[in-house]
């Protein structure tokens, strides 16, 4: 995928948004699966990539580079489980953002919690409207005139 700088702006254009899509993770159980196994396969310590393995060898801790147990492998899963079983994806198209536009703002309040204790939008990305560049920002920079927006959400529905 091509990233982009940000920039493009249409100041005479109204901000608007679109929802594009609403996706779960789970419906899928095949690639679903696999990507729990994969996830797991990430944060096994034969895996790590020998950067890691070697800071952690000069460190002295080259003895924790083992592979995860089988309860640990499923200590793991069940924790991703715990956190996106009931996880969506929404993608949205976001044109012309203005300032008001702040993407935490995509918020699922469970009055059972505290105010400041909602679900909300985790490891955005940022796309062209025709979803196939990602366009890298930082949390300072404004968004481009137009966006197509993929928001991975817990606990979305059901």
């Amino acid at each position: 995928m091509r990233k982009l700088d940000q920039n493009d702006k249409n100041a005479d254009q109204k901000p608007s948004l679109s929802i594009l899509g609403v996706y779960s993770f789970s419906a899928d159980k095949a690639a679903y699966a696999r990507f729990i196994r994969e996830l797991i396969d990430s944060h096994d310590p034969p895996n790590f990539s020998e950067e890691v393995k070697d800071i952690l060898r000069n460190g002295g801790r080259g003895d924790e580079i083992v592979p995860l147990t089988p309860e640990e492998r499923q200590d793991w899963e069940g924790e991703l489980r715990f956190y996106m079983d009931d996880a969506a994806v929404l993608e949205v198209l976001v044109k012309n953002p203005d300032p008001r536009f702040n993407p935490h703002d995509f918020a699922q309040i469970d009055p059972s919690n505290p105010k400041d204790h909602s679900e909300m939008a985790w490891n955005e990305m940022f796309l062209t409207a025709d979803g196939e560049t990602e366009i890298e920002t930082d949390y300072k920079q404004r968004l481009p005139a137009a966006v197509s927006r993929g928001i991975r959400h817990p606990s979305l529905g059901a």
